[in-house]
């Protein structure tokens, strides 16, 4: 369960094409939670500049220090103002939504131009970097379904639940969110536990690019 600071250590090059893939997955599930609120009639996150691709407008200086010792970190959410919004309910579940889609899209788009180049023509590098590109969008995307706020899910299981519930997950207290996150965040790290999560990232990375991994 090292972090970033071990792994530099090791294996540097790889590291650092672990943090390209890592602020790219980053960015675009940000940028894309900034763009949909944009295009439903929030324009906060535009006016505050994080309707960008630039990863250095969504870095969180707490989620970029905890990657340099554990292996997870997370951006500054998206600022968005839901009464902005032409359909407050349905926008919100759009908004919420794009990010899990945009990593999805992104690691199906990896996954494409992997089949097209051929696994087997990538030198040992390459294909570690392809790897990292559609392993952490997959991660980022399906760590943000699960229910919890602030996570997307618990925006869009909000949706699907009477508005007194869903008002509750929605003002449920940080700190208990924090650690709800935290429990489910070191369950994911017991073995059988943790083998089984692998199991169906990966069918779901050979869906994408064909190859297994090991």
């Amino acid at each position: 369960m090292g972090g970033l600071l071990s792994y530099l250590q090791t294996s540097p090059l790889e590291a650092m094409m672990y943090i390209v893939a890592f602020f790219f997955a980053l960015t675009v599930h940000e940028f894309c939670h900034a763009l949909s609120a944009h295009l439903c009639g929030d324009d906060t996150a535009k006016a505050m500049g994080r309707m960008t691709l630039n990863p250095l407008a969504h870095l969180s200086v707490a989620g970029t220090l905890v990657m340099l010792f554990l292996p997870f970190g997370w951006a500054k959410p998206v600022p968005i103002v839901p009464r902005n919004f032409r359909n407050p309910r349905f926008d919100s579940l759009i908004v919420s939504a794009a990010g899990i889609a945009a990593n999805i899209l992104t690691a199906f788009g990896f996954g494409v131009i992997s089949r097209l180049i051929g696994w087997h023509n990538m030198n040992q590098a390459t294909q570690v970097l392809f790897v990292f590109f559609i392993m952490i969008n997959i991660v980022f995307a399906c760590f943000n379904m699960i229910p919890l706020p602030p996570l997307d899910g618990s925006k869009i299981l909000a949706f699907f639940l009477p508005p007194s519930l869903a008002h509750k997950i929605e003002y449920m207290n940080p700190a208990m969110q924090l650690v709800f996150i935290g429990i489910i965040y070191l369950v994911m790290y017991i073995p059988g536990v943790h083998d089984g999560l692998f199991a169906v990232i990966n069918i779901v990375f050979y869906s994408f690019s064909g190859v297994y991994l090991h």
